[in-house]
């Protein structure tokens, strides 16, 4: 199996309702989010995917999230809180709507989204 990873960035401001803490108030975080991808068999440049190819997926899909109040976004309006847990699968979905759309020669498949909030706090959204 190969695999390969990419990382991006984000700013973005969020709340968690009803949190015992400081995060109930409105703050905001500097996110990186990591994208990792696999494949059995490398396609015919020897790659898993572009990585050209795979920080624009994830660049896309972070556009969306980019200097906004999460908790506003239609995904998170309705009582889901916009958690690091959350904003990863949010993120793995998007990825892996694009993935099912780009044409490759072989089988990529998208394995876990990992989504820092800060330099000390990781979560991981993954395939069973």
């Amino acid at each position: 199996m190969y695999k390969i990873k990419v990382k991006d960035e984000f700013a973005a401001a969020h709340r968690i309702k009803d949190y015992p803490g400081k995060c109930e108030n409105l703050h905001g975080h500097n996110f990186a989010a990591e994208v990792e991808m696999a494949a059995k068999e490398l396609n015919s440049l020897a790659m898993v995917i572009d990585f050209k190819v795979a920080k624009k997926m994830l660049k896309e899909v972070l556009d969306e999230l980019d200097h906004k109040y999460l908790n506003e976004m239609a995904e998170f309006a309705e009582n889901d809180d916009p958690t690091a847990e959350r904003l990863a699968k949010y993120i793995f979905d998007g990825i892996a709507a694009k993935l099912a759309e780009y044409k490759t020669e072989n089988e990529v498949t998208l394995q876990a989204v990992s989504l820092w909030e800060s330099k000390r706090a990781l979560c991981t959204y993954c395939r069973d």
